[in-house]
């Protein structure tokens, strides 16, 4: 018989069944908020505008780049790759 794990157990091994599930309803709620400033950003022309400025603005100075972290670089360019075993909650 197939055993079922919680989604998140591979990223918390040591939560247990509550803390995972609390895990999951805190990243669920996260997205929602990420989700509602996206659409609220891009449905407002001037809050777009202002979005704009400030990601043009921090690219000009390089700070939007890439971000130093010792011998890793993080860069902070839009596209998102998700691992081919990564689950969208």
């Amino acid at each position: 018989m197939e055993r079922h794990t919680h989604p998140l157990a591979e990223l918390y091994p040591t939560f247990s069944r509550e803390q995972l599930d609390e895990a999951e309803e805190n990243l669920k709620q996260y997205a929602a908020l990420a989700a509602r400033m996206f659409e609220r950003i891009w449905g407002d022309p001037e809050a777009h505008a202002r979005l704009t400025r400030i990601i043009d603005r921090e690219r000009a100075i390089g700070t939007a780049q890439n971000i130093d972290a010792g011998d890793k670089k993080f860069d902070s360019s839009p596209e998102i790759s998700l691992s081919k075993n990564a689950k969208i909650l």
